[in-house]
């Protein structure tokens, strides 16, 4: 899942500090440096749908200890979680959470989820990625944050504007990864959307039902 493998590299290019190893090399300067293992680390992946899911899967893979966080009142199977919580306990979560990857729909209830007061939260040093939706983080908050340096850096493949305006801080910053909302797009994909259709097509015609469907009463 593309979405997923996008957060997964967010984590380890901010992590292993590559931002660094690139100006280095622009700099043509070979000098050793010390870095971060993401092993051990406390990942909170806020939205346990498909891309939620493969997304702890990946983290835990690679060493990170999970903690995934769903909808009030839903149970959820997710192999790779160390724990499953919902958002009602997102604010005791969020202090200990090294890495936070944000996976949610845009909704009533998840709009500015991602607010000041949960930023500030965040231990210091921490890696925020976003395959969600703009609006779902104070941006504001987000760039003061990152330009304090109280977060170690952020994987940003939406915005609130998009396209993200020129005069956005968040273009110039060394820790930040600027994805045009394309973190999903393989060159694949319309192969994909093609036989997506005629499989839904054949089920319509069918009376089976469909995949991928929108539901109006969750908004997504």
């Amino acid at each position: 899942m593309p979405l997923a493998e996008f957060a997964l590299t967010g984590v380890l290019d901010l992590a292993k500090g590559v931002p660094h190893l690139r100006a280095q090399q622009a700099a043509h300067r070979w000098e050793r440096y010390a870095t971060t293992s993401v092993r051990g680390r406390r990942a909170v992946v806020v939205g346990l749908g498909s891309i939620g899911r493969e997304t702890v899967r990946l983290l835990d893979a690679v060493g990170l200890d999970v903690v995934g966080v769903g909808r009030p009142g839903r149970t959820y199977d997710v192999p790779g979680a160390a724990r499953v919580v919902s958002t009602d306990e997102l604010d005791e979560v969020l202090p200990g959470a090294e890495v936070v990857v944000l996976a949610t729909p845009l909704t009533e209830e998840t709009n500015g989820l991602l607010s000041r007061a949960r930023i500030d939260a965040l231990p210091a040093g921490a890696i925020l990625v976003n395959v969600a939706r703009g609006q779902v983080v104070d941006e504001a908050a987000l760039v003061d944050a990152l330009a304090s340096g109280h977060l170690g850096g952020a994987a940003l493949d939406v915005f609130e504007v998009e396209p993200l305006p020129a005069s956005s801080p968040l273009w110039d910053m060394a820790n930040v990864i600027v994805s045009p909302h394309s973190a999903s797009t393989l060159v694949s994909e319309n192969a994909a959307l093609v036989d997506l259709f005629i499989d839904n097509l054949r089920r319509f015609l069918g009376g089976r039902p469909l995949r991928n469907t929108y539901d109006a009463t969750r908004g997504y």
